[in-house]
């Protein structure tokens, strides 16, 4: 299961579901690999970390978010 980053709002719906999730932009995920190949393919998510995750929570809290 990869992490990923949306850049764009995606909602994903598994084959033969009657639901779907959706991920919102600039959330940090990891997601399933049907997840991550379909959003990369659609240019709606790039490759990332739990790092990167940490990053910008931390980046958060110095600038006094919770």
């Amino acid at each position: 299961m990869p992490w990923v980053k949306f850049l764009k709002d995606f909602d994903w719906q598994p084959p033969n579901a009657r639901w779907m999730i959706a991920y919102r932009k600039g959330k940090i995920m990891l997601v399933k690999q049907d997840v991550a190949d379909e959003a990369i393919a659609q240019g709606k998510a790039v490759p990332s970390s739990k790092l990167e995750l940490q990053i910008m929570r931390s980046n958060k809290k110095d600038a006094g978010g919770r």
